[in-house]
């Protein structure tokens, strides 16, 4: 049987792009992967898939580079990029438009409006079309400045089902009033609509009652502050809790200990049985991953 070979545009540590190649928007959790393969088909993919198993490497899937846990590397191993499969159709007369997976956020606003046509999604524009989708729900309502830009960053979330009372705002304020830096914040952007319309169980997507996505966020400029931003998305999280329930999967916290249920609540067998019946082997993985069931015998 003939060895599968790489194809599409490939960058390794001895090449003079590597260094930007590699980075993803949190430069908190660095990575150094082997190879990186930049796909502009989908044969591109299946090639490079078939490659890692022959060569059992590790290996991540990217796309805009906006997993802010750095899942969408790994050390040592090999990156699956399809940011350059970024290529849009629009059939506006069946109201229906293929876009690939690398597709950026901002183009495909640009791209569809055009036709005079758009999808509700978030706004910050860099952001992989393919990580908001499997995400659920748009991944922010606000752009905050400099966003797009390669930052330390930590980032952590919930969901908020109800008014908030006194004491969860008074809380908010007390933390607020003692940031690590200018750049911590809280963020609340608004659900319900049409995304309440849908049963928890219906999707992977479980918290339809929730009213408000939360988002705990801060980012550093020099090493030394790491610990301290840090521990202040941490502390504001466990502050919050009472009050809140969840996290929403596309600001991923690897601090979270019990992350199947925060994600994904009572969704989350299901999700299991799912990945059993198409990655059985769990040959796409990463740290917060989805595991399939065991088989027996």
């Amino acid at each position: 049987m003939e060895e599968a070979q790489l194809t599409g545009r490939i960058v390794t540590p001895h090449d003079p792009e590597y260094e930007q190649a590699r980075i993803n928007h949190n430069l908190s959790v660095p990575r150094f992967p082997k190879i990186i393969v930049f796909c502009q088909h989908t044969q591109d993919v299946v090639n490079a898939l078939n490659w890692v198993r022959e060569k059992r490497m590790p290996f991540r899937v990217r796309s805009g580079r906006h997993s802010y846990e750095n899942f969408s590397l790994v050390n040592g191993g090999l990156i699956i990029d399809v940011s350059e499969m970024n290529r849009i159709k629009v059939d506006r007369h069946a109201m229906t438009a293929k876009i690939e997976a690398g597709a950026a956020l901002g183009n495909v606003y640009r791209q569809l409006w055009k036709h005079g046509a758009t999808i509700p999604a978030g706004t910050e524009s860099s952001v992989g079309l393919v990580g908001l989708t499997l995400g659920g729900e748009a991944v922010r309502f606000f752009d905050e400045p400099g966003g797009n830009e390669p930052a330390n960053r930590k980032r952590s979330g919930s969901f908020i089902t109800a008014p908030l009372p006194l004491e969860a705002i008074l809380t908010m304020k007390q933390w607020l009033a003692q940031p690590p830096n200018e750049h911590a914040s809280l963020w609340h952007q608004s659900l319900g609509g049409a995304a309440a319309q849908i049963r928890p169980e219906e999707t992977a997507y479980y918290y339809r009652d929730a009213i408000i996505a939360q988002e705990y966020l801060t980012r550093w400029n020099e090493r030394g502050e790491e610990r301290r931003n840090v521990r202040w998305i941490k502390n504001v999280r466990q502050a919050l809790s009472p009050y809140t329930t969840g996290d929403y999967v596309n600001w991923p916290d690897r601090s979270i200990r019990n992350w199947p249920k925060a994600y994904y609540g009572e969704n989350f067998p299901r999700l299991r049985e799912v990945k059993t019946a198409y990655d059985p082997m769990n040959l796409f993985r990463f740290p917060q991953s989805i595991p399939p069931y065991r088989r027996r015998g």
